[in-house]
């Protein structure tokens, strides 16, 4: 059929009806979102030459489109900004969102390992569209986090996470802290019968920015020994990547005014959790 077909438009006056209104959109999501610290993400242009591309994938599609035969499409490992990762992280700042069905997603013996990544909707202003990879860390919240690391000659080491405080009410009043649990092992990685148990305030800190200070233990001989292992349990806020950016919408309304107009509305996107062998870089 080669006529056009002009749809039906309804008389004016029903345009006054205004089905989604910005202002109550942007409210509702500043009475009841969370702090969070928004991290964008920009693809590293490193590489190392003469390496094969076998397995590069979508990370490094951008230089491949102009790189000349020969040349290598590999991570730089040695990176001083992705750190081998492929992804630069900049202009972390706080922001205001909605983060629903945050979940973890825990199934031991799964497929995946002993954590499935859990996912969580995002939902921002419209002047903060998150894009794919960014980064979201929710300050409102606290999960449980627990990590095995090698000791290192460093007297501070950074764990996966920053450890954060977390205040919990009990009926002897209200608590904060910051590590549940740590433990050590010897130089042959096996946890010796008495001496084992770490106890924050005693064999080690925890920093301002939430790493673990080793000062306490190095002077009381009680702290694991460079090369020995430790389990720590702690505190961390969520963080998320996001893998499904939201699409910028827009409601038109005629609200006040003479003719319609478009009207950006809060964008939602969909993070997933980093959690099992992730961290920030």
């Amino acid at each position: 059929m080669s006529m056009p077909l002009p749809p039906f438009v309804p008389a004016k006056p029903n345009l006054t009806r205004v089905d989604v209104d910005p202002d109550k959109q942007r409210r509702f999501l500043y009475q009841n979102g969370l702090d969070c610290v928004w991290e964008r993400a920009a693809l590293c242009p490193c590489g190392v030459k003469g390496l094969s591309v076998l397995g590069a994938g979508d990370l490094r599609q951008a230089l491949a489109d102009t790189a000349t035969p020969g040349d290598a499409q590999t991570l730089d490992p040695a990176c001083p900004v992705c750190f081998g990762q492929g992804v630069i992280y900049y202009r972390s700042e706080t922001i205001r969102a909605l983060a629903l069905a945050m979940q973890i997603n825990y199934q031991p013996q799964g497929l995946v390992g002993d954590y499935a990544p859990g996912f969580a909707a995002i939902t921002t202003y419209p002047e903060q569209q998150l894009a794919y990879r960014d980064r979201i860390r929710v300050l409102d919240a606290q999960v449980t986090v627990q990590d095995v690391k090698l000791r290192t000659a460093a007297t501070v080491e950074a764990l996966r996470f920053p450890v954060v405080a977390r205040t919990l009410r009990l009926t002897s009043g209200d608590e904060t802290a910051r590590t549940l649990y740590a433990i050590k092992t010897g130089l042959n990685w096996r946890v010796p019968v008495s001496g084992a148990v770490l106890v924050e305030g005693v064999d080690f800190s925890i920093t301002v920015d939430g790493k673990v200070d080793w000062s306490l233990g190095d002077v009381l001989g009680t702290a694991p020994v460079e090369g020995a292992r430790y389990s720590i349990t702690y505190f961390a806020n969520p963080h998320f990547v996001v893998v499904d950016p939201g699409f910028p919408r827009s409601s038109r309304t005629i609200k006040k005014q003479v003719t319609d107009t478009a009207k950006q509305l809060a964008i939602r996107s969909v993070c997933r959790a980093l959690w099992l062998g992730e961290g920030e870089t």
